[in-house]
């Protein structure tokens, strides 16, 4: 089919979703409870531990894509993988320590996300491909002639 075809030739330059990455996130709305727990890594606890100790303020976060939970995402695409911040603050006004789990390379966007876009796209190919057809047609058989410099000036 026509659709499946155009993916297919252009997933990679035109259909490509974006980088992304997954965290684990420490939050809390208490400064000095995020402050003790930090303390602990940076004196040699591990992360999942703390992720443990920190009770129900843990959760996976993501995937999520670029641009997305400010300080704490910034942190997440600049760095590596296993990597732990220092505390964030969140515009929430809460605070967070996060771990970075993974980067998801980008990736094409399925074949279905992509149809609609797809579909208006090779509708304009037709048209187009139509419309100058009959003009090329309709030139030819009324002997229409045209003037390609009445088109190099312009008159100011």
């Amino acid at each position: 089919d026509d659709i499946l075809a155009y993916y297919e030739e252009n997933k990679y330059s035109k259909y490509m979703g974006p980088d992304m990455v997954v965290v684990s996130e420490i939050r809390s709305e208490r400064r000095p409870m995020i402050d003790s727990l930090y303390n602990q890594y940076a004196l040699g606890v591990s992360f999942d531990d703390i992720f443990v100790l920190g009770g129900n303020s843990g959760r996976v976060l993501g995937p999520f894509a670029r641009g997305k939970y400010n300080n704490l995402g910034e942190f997440a695409f600049s760095s590596g993988e296993g990597s732990v911040s220092s505390v964030i603050k969140n515009l929430n006004n809460t605070f967070s320590i996060v771990r970075v789990d993974k980067h998801i390379p980008a990736s094409p966007i399925g074949v279905g996300k992509a149809q609609s876009r797809i579909e208006v796209l090779l509708l304009k190919q037709k048209q187009t491909s139509i419309k100058d057809g009959v003009f090329e047609t309709l030139s030819k058989k009324h002997n229409v002639k045209i003037n390609s410099n009445f088109y190099k000036y312009s008159i100011n």
